[in-house]
């Protein structure tokens, strides 16, 4: 007997392995969970932040790894991709209004998933080794 896909996950959800995902912003711009907040940084995906417009009540995933092929956000290919030690995993946000923020595509951000001019940083070490003469 085949069982449909809604049927299972209605079954997963009465034995409480899934759970609804909580719209009420834990932490500003509707963070949710701890990952902002792991040790470690990714690799450098591009060196300037991208200019998103985040729907209301939409949930989005940050990638923290670099290794997206949809920067700045998550396609899951960090599942992909062994690095021994580094344990990142994608910010999630669910924002409680419309607005335009700036994501971090360098991934060296000490405010995931925005941008905090760390970027800069790169380009000066990067200029004084001579990659942009």
């Amino acid at each position: 007997l085949r069982t449909s896909i809604n049927e299972k996950i209605r079954l997963c959800f009465r034995k409480g392995f899934l759970q609804l995902q909580d719209k009420k912003p834990e932490h500003p711009y509707g963070l949710q969970g701890t990952n902002h907040l792991l040790p470690g940084k990714g690799k450098v995906a591009s060196k300037l932040p991208t200019k998103v417009l985040m729907k209301k009540d939409k949930i989005y995933a940050w990638c923290s790894c670099g290794y997206s092929g949809n920067q700045p956000l998550c396609d899951g290919s960090h599942n992909l991709v062994y690095i021994p030690d580094l344990k990142l995993k994608p910010v999630r946000f669910i924002p409680d209004r419309d607005m335009e923020v700036w994501l971090c595509n360098c991934k060296q951000t000490s405010n995931r998933p925005f941008c905090d001019g760390s970027h800069a940083q790169i380009a000066q070490i990067d200029k004084k080794a001579g990659l942009f003469d």
